[in-house]
C-alpha cells in the first residue's frame, strides 16, 4: 500500500499542463475517496443485508448527527489545506509544518469535546430527530460506539453496534497508514504526535479560512437533520430508502467534489506564485472534464436506479422509494459539478466566507425550507428530493456572480 502510494507525491502545481496537473492531483484524492465511499456503502449492504430494513433505517437516522460532528474537522482541513497550498507555492516550505501541527492538536481537542457531547446527549437527539420509537435503541447505540462487518454482525452477532464497531476499527486503520506515509517520504512535514507545537498566529491564520468553511459544513449538516427529521416522519421503509439512495448520490457525486478539491489546491498554489493566467486555464479545463463526467453519472444513475438501490435491500417499497431519489437528483449533476467547480475557485483564492454565504442562503433558506413545503404536499417525500436541485441552482448562480466580481477586480489590479 505504501509503495503504491509513494507514486503520488506532492506535486508542483504552478508548472507544466493545466489539463495534467489537475489529472496527477486529483487522481489520489479520488482514490482515497472512493476507497471511503466504497467503505461505507458495502457497510450499509452489510447492514440492510444481513440485519434488514429496520437496522439499515436505524444506522441511516444517525448519519447526519455523525456528519455535524465530522464538519468541524472537514472545514478546519480545508483551511489548512489552502494554507499549505499557498505556502508551497510561495516556495515558504519551512513554514507548513506549523500549520499541520497547529491543526492537529485545535482539531484533537474540539473533537474531543464533540465526542463528550455527543456520549451524553444523542439518545435526546434522536428524539428530537423524529426518530421512530422502534429505531432508537439500534440508532443511539450506532451512534454511542461508531470485510470487518461481517466478522462482527455476523459471527459475533453484535448486530448495529458491529457496524459501528467496524467503522471505528477501519478510522483508526486508516489514520496510522497515512502517519505512516508522512513518516516516510515526508518527514519534515509529519507531525511528531509527542511534541506538537502550537502558534497562535498560524491558528488565527487558519481560523481565518477554515472557520467560514467550518461553518459552512456546519449549516450544510444541520440543513440535513432537517431533512432526516422530515425523512424520519414517513417511516422505516422511506428512512432506509433514503440512506441507500445517499450512500449512490454520494458516490455519484464524488468525482465533481474531487475535481472541486483538486482545483482549490490547483488556485491557492499559483495565487502564492502569482500565477493568475494559469488559474483561469485550470479553471476552463476543471469545467469541462466535471461537466463531461457528470452527464455521464447522471445517465448511468437515471437508467439503472432501482438495481443501485435493490444491492442494499430487495424490499419492493423501499426500491421504489430510492428510485424516485435518484431519478429526480439525478438530472441535475451537472450544475451540481458547476458549482464545485466554483467552489474549488473560491476557496483556493482564500475567498471562504462567499461559500459560507451561498450555503447558507441557498441550503438552509431555500432548499431547506422549500422542502419542508414541498413534503407536506401530495408529493410526499418527493418532494424533499426535488428541493435539492433549486438549493444547485442557486448555489451556483451566487457562487458564478460573486467569481466574476472577483475576476474583474484580479484583471484591472493586473
Amino acid at each position: 500500500m505504501i509503495s503504491f502510494l509513494k507514486e503520488f507525491k506532492m506535486t508542483d502545481l504552478t508548472k507544466g499542463g493545466e489539463l495534467k496537473a489537475l489529472f496527477v492531483f486529483a487522481l489520489p484524492i479520488f482514490l482515497g475517496n472512493l476507497f471511503e465511499q466504497l467503505y461505507n456503502i458495502t457497510d450499509t449492504v452489510i447492514v440492510g443485508n444481513l440485519l434488514g430494513a429496520e437496522a439499515l433505517a436505524a444506522v441511516g437516522s444517525s448519519t447526519q448527527i455523525l456528519a455535524l460532528t465530522i464538519s468541524v474537522s472537514t472545514g478546519m482541513s480545508i483551511g489548512a489545506s489552502v494554507i499549505i497550498s499557498q505556502l508551497y507555492g510561495a516556495k515558504r516550505n519551512q513554514n507548513m509544518k506549523e500549520v499541520v501541527d497547529t491543526n492537529i492538536i485545535f482539531i484533537s481537542l474540539f473533537s474531543f469535546f464533540l465526542m463528550v457531547l455527543g456520549l451524553l446527549y444523542s439518545p435526546v437527539l434522536l428524539e428530537h430527530l423524529n426518530v421512530p420509537a422502534s429505531l432508537l435503541s439500534d440508532a443511539d447505540a450506532y451512534l454511542q460506539t461508531i470485510l470487518l462487518d461481517v466478522i462482527f454482525i455476523k459471527f459475533f452477532t453484535y448486530g448495529v453496534v458491529g457496524a459501528a464497531l467496524a467503522t471505528v476499527l477501519a478510522q483508526v486503520f486508516s489514520f496510522i497508514v497515512c502517519l505512516r506515509y508522512m513518516y516516510r517520504y515526508y518527514p519534515k512535514l509529519a507531525p511528531n504526535l509527542l511534541h506538537l507545537k502550537w502558534k497562535v498566529s498560524v491558528l488565527k491564520t487558519s481560523l481565518a479560512i477554515g472557520l467560514p468553511a467550518m461553518l459552512q459544513q456546519i449549516f450544510i449538516s444541520l440543513g440535513f437533520l432537517v431533512i432526516q427529521f422530515l425523512v424520519n416522519g414517513f417511516g422505516a421503509n422511506a428512512i432506509a430508502a433514503y440512506t441507500a439512495a445517499s450512500k449512490v448520490d454520494a458516490f455519484a457525486e464524488m468525482p465533481a467534489i474531487n475535481l472541486g478539491q483538486a482545483l482549490m489546491n490547483f488556485t491557492a498554489q499559483n495565487k502564492g506564485a502569482g500565477e493568475q493566467k494559469r488559474i483561469a486555464k485550470g479553471g476552463r479545463s476543471a469545467l469541462i472534464i466535471t461537466l463531461g463526467i457528470s452527464i455521464a453519472i447522471s445517465g448511468l444513475i437515471y437508467s439503472f436506479a432501482p438495481h443501485f438501490i435493490a444491492i442494499f435491500n430487495r424490499q419492493k417499497a423501499i426500491v421504489q422509494i430510492g428510485e424516485g431519489y435518484l431519478r429526480i437528483v439525478s438530472i441535475f449533476y451537472f450544475v451540481f459539478g458547476a458549482m464545485q467547480v466554483l467552489n474549488g475557485l473560491l476557496l483556493g483564492y482564500g475567498k471562504s466566507l462567499l461559500p459560507l454565504i451561498a450555503s447558507v442562503t441557498t441550503f438552509c433558506l431555500l432548499q431547506v425550507p422549500l422542502a419542508v413545503c414541498l413534503s407536506h404536499t401530495k408529493l410526499g417525500f418527493n418532494g424533499i428530493w426535488l428541493a435539492a436541485p433549486f438549493g444547485w441552482f442557486a448555489g451556483f448562480l451566487m457562487r458564478l456572480i460573486y467569481f466574476t466580481n472577483i475576476s474583474k477586480h484580479i484583471e484591472r489590479k493586473e
